[in-house]
């Protein structure tokens, strides 16, 4: 569930002081000496409060004239939506009924296949093979429950 939108600069800048995630979306800051444009989560460190402006988003910190931060990226897709992204694609593999290999999905998802075993279990909850074998069993299951063989279901679960 996302935060409520800050509405006053002072609890914008609360914001950015305890680098809260999230902020991010809501609002993107700017420092007026760097020209650099942050999220309020960047692990940079932290401008004086008279040289950081607020934004609404990136283009808008653009057309004023800054930079993206090289750290923190603000002008791209939020960081954690883009791995959801990745996880939900991998899901959508391992659902499929030809058996995967993590490496195999590790190259169709673009991340190293401990970065996506890591990524997929803090994020499911359950490793892809897990993932995989709960889909097979439930593929078995409602296969069986229409009424078809064993052998012709365990065959179609893969």
């Amino acid at each position: 569930m996302k935060k409520a939108t800050c509405l006053t600069d002072d609890q914008r800048w609360q914001s950015v002081l305890a680098r809260d995630p999230n902020a991010d979306g809501e609002f993107v800051f700017a420092v007026r000496t760097t020209g650099i444009f942050c999220r309020p989560s960047c692990r940079a460190r932290h401008a004086l409060r008279e040289n950081v402006s607020f934004y609404a988003n990136a283009s808008e910190a653009l057309a004023a004239g800054f930079r993206p931060c090289k750290r923190c990226q603000p002008e791209k897709a939020n960081a954690q939506q883009h791995r959801l992204d990745k996880i939900t694609h991998a899901c959508r593999l391992l659902e499929q009924e030809t058996p995967v290999t993590l490496e195999a999905l590790a190259d169709q998802v673009a991340m190293s296949p401990f970065h996506l075993h890591r990524l997929f279990k803090a994020t499911t909850g359950m490793t892809p093979k897990a993932w995989q074998q709960a889909w097979r069993a439930r593929r078995l299951r409602e296969s069986l429950a229409k009424g078809e063989s064993v052998t012709t279901s365990i065959l179609n679960a893969g």
